[in-house]
């Protein structure tokens, strides 16, 4: 992939335990609070871990940049929706 530009990296950090971090053209980054990688997890109402891993990251992923670029083209009403595991979206 050629860039354009430098390469910008947004980090965010989770009530300075967590770090999530993205690059555009590597996707999410997670770490812990001792500086180790981690994952995301969908968890229920009751705690309950649904799913987890690098699937759920790369669907978090897809979903976000698709909803942006959505809102670029004017159709910021439309919701994205990524399953993840799966190679379709569903808009």
């Amino acid at each position: 992939m050629t860039l354009i530009g430098p390469a910008v990296t947004h980090k965010v950090t989770a009530q300075g335990k967590c770090e999530v971090s993205a690059v555009s053209f590597q996707g999410l980054s997670l770490t812990g609070p001792n500086g180790e990688p981690a994952t995301l997890a969908i968890v229920d109402a009751n705690g309950n871990i649904l799913d987890m891993g690098r699937d759920i990251e790369l669907a978090v992923w897809e979903t976000s940049i698709g909803s942006y670029r959505e809102f670029l083209r004017g159709k910021g009403h439309l919701r994205v929706v990524t399953i993840p595991g799966s190679q379709k979206d569903a808009k």
